[in-house]
């Protein structure tokens, strides 16, 4: 039997192989995975055990995580030591290790003893180089392992090994998920009508959870005594931190005294501690500690979630606060109650749009208006590059805006309140110096405002004004200035999620073709969809003529998103481009372009479809990298897919093996490439998406490409692309028969070879005889090289060339251009022009200020025929 075939030893383990990378690349949990995993390692190597120890590197031992056969290993949380026993040896060597008799072994595990196994083998587990864990098998009966075993095992853990990699991170990313949502829990229970002491106590148990502590303080300031004042403690025994705590002395009063995070070991019970400040209006009003009764080290990630938490606790004890000291007197409690409610409005405008628009900024200043019932209400953002303050938004003084009013910082009004960075009232606006003269034109009589600063940065400036004098109360401040907080950090969120999006999005465009080459024999259009916030700059199409006539065509998605996506597709397309002009075939191209994806920082992952398209023939050759697959609308409507051709994403794994398909593109047939956001959807399977996608493209065959890539958007994805960008490029063969050549061109001379070859083609399916291609390609050829030697301009010059068979034998040629012409320059300039006369049989120059047109025309005996 001839090696390789089905029957084949070798061959049965490679395909067992191929299937542990399945369950190695699929999205499973990390204990499902593992479990996947051991099943299919018993039956490659025919063992009657596995098990899976990973490197817990602090204590410098193997811990038991998976098992088959062994699960006793798992349950009774075996470790063994580094350099101890049988795995303990094969992670300090990171090499393979063979037991062919256990019962002579040093064996630190006894449950391997007590189960009854014979033979071992174990394999180091490996990332980078790096051992991670150990893999080993075993059997009942005594057993000699071979070298082919020991290879065939560490190509598994190989495997397993990325695996287990890949699943930790994707667990690492699932708990920062959950980690944000327990921190909005937080927001929910801040922004809950709950009584003072019912709040802290929810808010207590949430932080808890948040962090995994066992204790949490909040102290608070009390301002008369300057000390810190327990006001509620979680998982502390009766009558523990009742003491008042001097701001200053002491670890919660060094947190009051500098408003800055700590971290210290701590007393008794509690072995580390972590303290943030609770902080209103730039002022520390706590202080918000916690606990852990084991000794720990918390880091920057656990101080910035900590802090974010406190933000909210402050914000919502401050409400509280407000709240309880306004219960006294029913009205006055009445109107507090309907100015928070108010106030919890403008804070749900703020936190629940990532951007913030006219109208959102808008609706944000109409609910200011009422609830300090003003008559207007004007935000004042800082340009930081003029220092100046730039009207962003009003009601009832919507002409700032209009007016792009500006004012310097330290002057008028809001100047002022930004270079003291302090609220400020005037009762009665007199003579006060007024820069916007609006304030005056519309009779406003009193102002307050407020700055909005985060994290010491003034981000602009708050205010109110009523056409009546006014007293604005103490109460009025502080509810602006609870608003001006709200709608400070709403900005710096907005601009920090701007910023990055624009970034991503400009990136993105400028990486885009501007416009698509014309290709022969064929039509071509795209789509490029953004997505919203992350979502933006991982998708990206191309599509480049080469020099032998074939042009490549491009579609690919990164993984990642936001600036890093646009930057990751930046750097592939250019390799891309630099592979395809060296003239690599698909599956080379893809197995570069898997070199450079793992070689970047952060292993980025791709899915690619990379193809050749020959116009002559019609033909096209195509790999893919994990991406959808392409989509084929015959021209009678019959819709297909190109599954072939099919291989993992890039940089998933390294060494990948790609494989080239080739299919002929029919006449009249229509290609859609497309990225996975217009067929996934989190309320479908893919197949389904693919399902929707072809039936779609039901009726494609008949309809205009840009018609028929507007009909795709509005129906897959009519409320745009939320979660995910989306690129689209379809490419359409002309059907039979000989119809107009039309192309365009950048004015370059080494386009002319495309453009001979082109022409020759067409010429050659209408029947031209060889001496009239000459003529018609000599005279073509000449007038687009006056074109690009002559025609100039502002921007990218380009020039057109139209070549159609009239109703008479006679081929008609038209070359333009949009600049304008220079004088001939030398004695022997202006022979292309004789030239062509010669060649043609009509010939006509028409130059104006839109640009050049040279008309042409000769008769062909083909073209009669035809």
């Amino acid at each position: 039997m001839e090696s390789g075939s089905p029957n084949d030893a070798s061959y049965t383990r490679l395909r067992h192989l191929q299937t542990i990378s399945e369950a190695a690349l699929a999205h499973l949990t990390f204990d499902d995975l593992v479990a996947q995993l051991l099943v299919r390692v018993t039956t490659v190597l025919n063992a009657d055990t596995a098990a899976v120890l990973l490197l817990d590197e602090e204590r410098g031992e193997l811990v038991a995580r998976a098992a088959k056969g062994l699960e006793e290993e798992v349950e009774q949380e075996i470790r063994v030591p580094v350099g101890r026993g049988f795995a303990g040896r094969v992670a300090q060597g990171a090499r393979p290790v063979i037991i062919p008799d256990v019962a002579t072994a040093d064996i630190f595990n006894p449950i391997l003893i007590e189960k009854g196994l014979q033979s071992l083998l174990g394999v180091p587990l490996l990332v980078e180089g790096r051992v991670t864990g150990v893999l080993h098998v075993g059997s009942l009966v005594e057993r000699e392992f071979t070298a082919d075993d020991s290879e065939l095992l560490q190509l598994a853990a190989d495997r397993i090994a990325l695996a287990i990699d890949h699943s930790r991170l994707y667990e690492a990313e699932r708990d920062a998920a959950e980690q944000l949502r327990r921190l909005e829990s937080i927001t929910e229970a801040a922004l809950a009508h709950l009584e003072f002491d019912d709040l802290l106590e929810a808010l207590l148990v949430r932080i808890r959870e948040l962090l995994d502590t066992d204790t949490v303080v909040v102290q608070l300031v009390d301002e008369d005594n300057q000390t810190l004042v327990a006001r509620a403690t979680l998982g502390l025994a009766p009558g523990t931190a009742t003491r008042p705590v001097t701001i200053g002395e002491g670890f919660a009063g060094q947190i009051a005294a500098t408003g800055r995070a700590l971290t210290e070991a701590g007393e008794g019970p509690v072995a580390s501690m972590l303290g943030v400040p609770m902080i209103v209006g730039g002022k520390v009003t706590g202080v918000l500690g916690v606990g852990s009764v084991d000794p720990r080290r918390f880091g920057r990630p656990d101080i910035d979630l900590l802090e974010r938490a406190a933000d909210r606790i402050a914000l919502a004890i401050e409400n509280a606060r407000l709240f309880e000291a306004e219960r006294g007197a029913r009205r006055v409690a009445e109107e507090a109650s309907e100015r928070t409610r108010r106030i919890e409005s403008i804070s749900e405008v703020a936190l629940h749009h990532i951007t913030l628009e006219d109208e959102v900024l808008e609706r944000m200043l109409s609910r200011v208006r009422e609830v300090l019932e003003a008559d207007t209400a004007a935000l004042f953002v800082t340009d930081e590059s003029t220092q100046m303050l730039v009207s962003r938004a009003a009601k009832g003084l919507e002409e700032q805006v209009e007016r792009d009013v500006e004012v310097p910082i330290g002057r008028g009004f809001a100047g002022t309140i930004a270079a003291t960075r302090e609220p400020l009232i005037l009762d009665d606006l007199g003579d006060f110096e007024v820069v916007s003269p609006l304030l005056r034109e519309h009779g406003i009589q009193s102002l307050m405002g407020v700055p909005l600063i985060v994290e010491d940065r003034l981000l602009g400036v708050l205010f109110v004004g009523t056409l009546a004098r006014r007293h604005f109360t103490g109460d009025d401040r502080a509810l602006l200035e609870l608003a001006g907080d709200r709608l400070a950090v709403a900005l710096d969120h907005a601009r920090l999620y701007e910023r990055e999006h624009v970034v991503a999005a400009t990136l993105q465009r400028t990486l885009l073709p501007d416009r698509l080459p014309s290709i022969q024999g064929a039509e071509i259009a795209s789509r490029y969809i953004p997505g919203q916030g992350a979502a933006v700059g991982g998708d990206w199409y191309d599509v480049l003529p080469l020099r032998d006539g074939r042009v490549a065509i491009a579609m690919g998605d990164v993984v990642s998103r936001g600036v890093r996506a646009a930057s990751v597709m930046g750097q592939l397309r250019n390799a891309l481009r630099a592979y395809a002009l060296e003239r690599f075939e698909p599956r080379t191209v893809l197995e570069r372009l898997n070199g450079v994806a793992r070689s970047m920082e952060g292993r980025e992952m791709a899915t690619l479809l990379f193809g050749l398209y020959d116009p002559e023939t019609s033909a096209l050759v195509y790999a893919t990298a994990g991406h959808p697959p392409p989509v084929v609308v015959a021209a009678d409507g019959a819709v297909s897919l190109l599954e072939e051709g099919r291989g993992p994403p890039l940089g998933a794994v390294p060494d990948a093996v790609f494989v080239e398909a080739r299919t002929n593109i029919e006449p009249g047939a229509t290609v859609l490439l497309y990225t996975d956001g217009i067929v996934e959807r989190r309320d479908m399977w893919i197949e389904e998406g693919l399902e929707r996608l072809a039936a779609t493209l039901d009726g494609a065959a008949d309809e205009e490409l840009d018609g028929l890539l507007d009909r795709l958007v509005r129906t897959l994805i009519p409320g745009g692309a939320e979660q995910d960008d989306v690129a689209l490029l379809v490419l359409r063969t002309e059907a039979s028969g000989i119809g107009p050549l039309v192309l365009r061109f950048p004015a370059d001379p080494t386009v002319l070879v495309s453009l001979r070859q082109a022409l020759r083609q067409w010429l050659g399916a209408l029947g031209a005889e060889e001496d009239e291609t000459y003529d018609v390609l000599v005279a073509t050829t000449e007038a687009a090289a006056n074109a690009i030697e002559h025609a100039y301009g502002p921007g990218d010059a380009t020039f057109e060339v139209e070549v159609r068979a009239g109703d008479h034998g006679d081929v008609g040629v038209v070359v333009r251009d949009s600049g304008s012409w220079r004088p001939p320059r030398g004695h022997n300039r202006g022979r292309g022009t004789l030239l062509m006369q010669e060649l043609m049989d009509d010939f006509k120059v028409t130059t104006g200020e839109m640009g050049t047109e040279v008309r042409m025309s000769k008769r062909v005996i083909g073209a009669l025929v035809a």
